[in-house]
């Protein structure tokens, strides 16, 4: 009867309300709709795109759908724009149409074919896959660098020979700088200068503000002698990053001669310090030093030259010259002057005008009193009074003297107060021996000089296997004899106990190991 009018329709339900006279028996409704298209790649009739590579030829087909646009996913049924995605493996397990990924190498062509409903290839379009990051070479500071320049020069290249490195190097370079208690700091992309090389470019960044100053004017904050570091991003065209991280110092500050002490060397073989040395001085200074700057000719020891000058060459001790001389007392404290030119790692060279002082130290006593001492007699009886005489070649402190005599199980132990000295480097101690107390005794004896350096008379004994026969167990204890003694008094405390021993091993002997 005509045309009608529409008054509403549910999309979703399909439906179409209209007005219509009364009487009227039928309504034909005209309209068109329109679906997402979507072809599956698993549909040996659907297929309509196929991705294969060099090193997988087979490939795998791939299931594409009508998308809203180029990189979007959402369905969209009038676009006319299809996309689809495909796993691309480094793993040769993935190569034949086991529907898990297209086998893909370096350098390989990886081509997509569009095809149409005969399976046939109707258009294509190939890329090259690049999967080796870019190269970063010549890179300077080196890492663990120390410089004496406040605004160092960063320079290094950049060359990739797959996708390459884009047209300009600054979206795809970047620098940043980072210490532990500051924020990162990156330089801005376009700030360094690119310069073009065979596959790639030389990067070059520097400013004239000191890296010293504040972030807030032009800076980065950091902290003279403090390690920080900086890093630098490469990116290819292929999106292929390589990250090198390089920690640098900025140091502008001259080193010290902090202190100096006797009877201490070292050996470059071992890199290990001996000690009581006669003939050596351990000299340490503020930083660590170019050991190539050091000479023994630099020094002055009491006055005199040494006649070697060894730097440390392990991270504890790089800071520190030891020197040989001739043979030093026992309480020499000799004055050392740096004379010569003695520089930092980062070449700042130690300040030897007369008018400062910090190129003069006096050394400490690092040496050790040598003792000897002289028993009154070697067989006593009761009540004899017994002189334990000991001489030093150095002066010893107020207290400086332990004497510890200890005697068999059952004995009293002694701690001898000893006597002021007779002349300035002997001293005694007296002990009258009381009734009962038979057995071979030892004398400990302990020396503290001037200095604090404390040395006895005792022999460590290592390596020690008791005899089964020598350990006998018992209900309440076991009893061990040793084949060397007597034991010494190791702590000076005037008492024979287990702190007197480390540890023996019972080799020979099942009831224990070690005690």
């Amino acid at each position: 009867t005509g045309s009608q009018i529409v008054s509403s329709t549910v999309l979703t339900a399909g439906t179409v309300t209209v007005m219509t006279a009364p009487g009227t028996s039928n309504v034909v409704v005209a309209f068109d709709y329109h679906v997402a298209d979507s072809w599956a790649g698993s549909s040996t009739t659907d297929r309509r795109a196929k991705v294969v590579s060099t090193s997988d030829p087979q490939g795998e087909y791939v299931t594409i759908s009508e998308v809203a646009a180029v990189g979007s996913s959402t369905a969209d049924p009038d676009s006319t724009v299809f996309r689809g995605a495909i796993v691309l493996s480094d793993d040769a397990a993935t190569q034949g149409t086991n529907s898990d990924g297209v086998w893909v190498q370096d350098g390989d062509t990886l081509t997509v074919n569009y095809l149409n409903s005969a399976g046939t290839v109707v258009d294509s379009d190939a890329i090259t896959v690049d999967a080796v990051k870019p190269t970063v070479t010549s890179i300077s500071p080196a890492d663990d660098a120390i410089t004496g320049t406040k605004n160092p020069t960063i320079v290094f290249d950049v060359t990739d020979t797959g996708a390459g490195i884009d047209s300009t190097g600054s979206d795809v370079i970047s620098i940043e700088i980072k210490t532990a208690v500051s924020a990162t700091s990156t330089i801005t992309a376009t700030a360094p200068s690119f310069q073009p090389i065979a596959d790639g470019y030389r990067v070059v960044y520097t400013q004239t503000t000191s890296w010293l100053e504040l972030i807030a004017d032009g800076g980065f904050t950091l902290v003279d002698g403090t390690a920080f570091y900086w890093r630098l991003t490469a990116t290819d065209k292929a999106g292929n990053s390589t990250y090198i991280t390089n920690d640098l110092t900025i140091d502008i500050t001259k080193p010290i001669l902090s202190s100096a002490l006797t009877g201490t060397n070292y050996s470059t073989a071992t890199e290990l310090e001996g000690t009581s040395k006669t003939d050596s001085i351990k000299v340490v200074f503020s930083e660590d030093l170019d050991a190539t700057t050091v000479a023994a000719a630099d020094f002055t020891v009491a006055g005199t030259a040494p006649s070697a000058a060894t730097v440390g060459t392990i991270t504890a001790n790089k800071d520190t010259v030891y020197l040989t001389v001739a043979t030093l007392a026992a309480d020499a404290k000799p004055e050392v002057i740096v004379i010569g030119v003695i520089s930092d790692k980062a070449g700042n060279a130690l300040d030897t005008t007369a008018s400062v002082t910090t190129d003069t130290v006096i050394a400490s006593d690092g040496l050790k009193a040598g003792i000897t001492a002289t028993i009154s007699s070697a067989l006593a009886v009761k009540d004899d009074e017994i002189t334990v005489t000991v001489t030093s070649d150095e002066k010893l402190g107020t207290s400086g003297l332990d004497i510890s005599i200890i005697g068999p199980s059952g004995s009293t132990n002694v701690d001898l107060a000893t006597t002021a000295p007779t002349t300035p480097l002997v001293r005694e101690g007296d002990h009258t021996v009381p009734a009962g107390q038979t057995g071979k005794y030892g004398v400990s004896i302990q020396a503290t000089d001037l200095g604090s350096n404390v040395t006895n008379n005792l022999t460590k004994v290592t390596a020690e296997v008791v005899a089964a026969a020598k350990v006998v167990p018992g209900t309440a204890s076991t009893v061990i004899t040793l084949a060397k003694g007597p034991i010494g008094d190791f702590d000076f405390d005037g008492v024979m106990d287990k702190d007197d021993i480390t540890s023996l091993a019972f080799s020979t002997h099942t009831a224990t190991s070690s005690a």
